[in-house]
């Protein structure tokens, strides 16, 4: 895609936790994953720079994401998209405990 092309020369590392907020629809085969966002998470794959994966309301494009995914890269699935749900996402993925925002 464009975005992808302008940055595709960039000489520099940029550790990358990549989120996708999207909503499943069981009667689309992508269930409405663009192909954007599906060339990013190639780029950044290909490049080492994806650090983690955080994929909010789509358990299909969970499915989609794993057998390309190496064990190394943690990921972090929620069904929920809210505020608190990203929250907690995010605590999980940094092992931050909620009730005392400690690591």
């Amino acid at each position: 895609t464009g975005a992808i092309a302008h940055n595709a020369g960039a000489e520099h590392f940029s550790p990358t936790l990549l989120q996708i907020f999207i909503r499943g629809n069981c009667f689309r085969g992508s269930a409405g994953l663009t192909e954007a966002a599906q060339d990013w998470f190639k780029k950044l794959l290909s490049t080492g720079e994806l650090q983690a994966v955080v994929i909010y309301g789509s358990p299909y494009v969970l499915e989609q994401f794993l057998p390309h995914l190496p064990p190394s890269i943690p990921y972090v699935f929620c069904f929920g998209q809210m505020s608190a749900a990203q929250s907690l996402a995010l605590e999980l993925l940094f092992g931050i405990d909620h009730k005392t925002g400690n690591a």
